[in-house]
């Protein structure tokens, strides 16, 4: 049995989020692979730790919705307390969950990092002066004795930039969830829709979304845009929806993954454009609930996607054009995609995710 324990840096930071979803569902395969993991949080507010038992927690669920206002506050009292509340047993291996300047579990044993993306490295004008997240980031690789990186383009760029051994580094995707989605109705809107899921600022480039839809009189005609998640539509976001005149093509919706299963479920297809990911979740999600996918040819995402999308150059909107074309009218191109991304899918399991970490961590006894 390996015994691994988890920081609480990434714990301190967000409420909900990927990577501490990411976490928590490594957890909950390990018993499967002989690895016992316990998160070691003195103080928290994260929903998801909620769905681990109490043995696989050590800490306090504040439950305060305000807690995350303060994350810089806690960020620092966490450290402090963390030795305080740490089991006597000296764990096998340390797995930080993000960033620091110094470590939060100071035990002389083999520490894993998991790298998601090289966003700030790729796009550091869109990042505030005063944001350390570089500087935290080169520490923590360095002190690192092994580092999971998410994707194939992830491994790359952590080469490019840091300079890091590939030997130092293992490939591991993330899972989805499996569980049965026959049950899922889809969501009716007044008009098919394509659906675009998540963030659009910036390197997103849900503009070029705005644009290629507005090219097509058939398109506005007969179909809409619903952009889940992300927030309301800024200001900026409605003067260019009002230029294009798409005001009556387009909806915001938010909710929970339930809500966000039924958009999937009864979309036209996922429309996925960003400049650059590390992983990219939606793309996946869309294909287990039957929804084709349109995303760009850039970063990791044709990595993940595989032949069962329609991938388009994310700077020239006439591309995203053909494709929302091809949707409307091709259905035996519909059903392949269908077809490729049920298969797809397969390949990305929480499973082998949890399975190929825990060799990472034995490995390195």
């Amino acid at each position: 049995m390996v015994d691994v324990f988890f920081d609480h840096v990434i714990f301190s930071r967000q409420e909900i989020g990927g990577i501490s979803r990411y976490i928590v569902q490594l957890i909950k395969e390990f018993s499967k692979n002989d690895v016992s993991a316990k998160v070691i949080t003195p103080l928290h507010s994260n929903r998801l730790l909620r769905s681990l038992g109490s043995k696989d927690v050590k800490g306090c669920d504040l439950q305060w919705p305000s807690f995350y206002r303060y994350k810089g506050f806690f960020l620092t009292l966490n450290h402090t307390l963390s030795p305080l509340i740490t089991p006597n047993n000296i764990p096998h291996v340390i797995h930080e969950t993000y960033y620091s300047r110094y470590p939060a579990l100071r035990f002389n044993v083999p520490k894993v990092l998991t790298v998601h993306d090289c966003v700030h490295e790729r796009f550091p004008k869109l990042f505030n002066s005063n944001d350390n997240t570089l500087s935290l980031k080169r520490k923590s690789i360095e002190r690192a004795n092994h580092i999971i990186c998410i994707s194939q383009n992830t491994k790359n760029d952590l080469i490019h930039f840091y300079n890091v051994p590939e030997s130092k580094i293992s490939v591991i995707y993330h899972g989805i969830e499996s569980n049965s989605v026959n049950n899922i109705e889809g969501y009716v809107a007044r008009k098919p829709y394509f659906l675009y899921v998540g963030g659009r600022a910036n390197y997103k480039n849900f503009s070029v979304l705005l644009k290629a839809f507005a090219l097509s009189s058939n398109l506005r005609h007969n179909t809409m845009i619903i952009a889940f998640g992300g927030g309301e539509f800024t200001p900026s976001e409605k003067r260019q929806i009002s230029e294009l005149g798409l005001f009556s093509n387009i909806e915001w919706a938010s909710g929970p993954d339930d809500l966000l299963n039924q958009y999937y479920k009864g979309a036209l297809a996922l429309v996925y454009p960003s400049l650059y990911e590390g992983f990219g979740f939606p793309p996946l999600e869309a294909m287990r609930f039957g929804c084709p996918v349109l995303a760009s040819n850039s970063s990791c995402i044709p990595e993940i996607t595989g032949n069962a999308a329609y991938l388009f150059d994310p700077t020239i909107e006439e591309e995203l054009l053909l494709g929302m074309e091809k949707i409307l009218g091709d259905v035996s191109y519909v059903e392949d995609l269908k077809k490729k991304g049920a298969v797809r899918i397969q390949q990305f399991q929480w499973a082998n995710t949890g399975e190929l970490t825990a060799q990472v961590y034995k490995n390195l006894l």
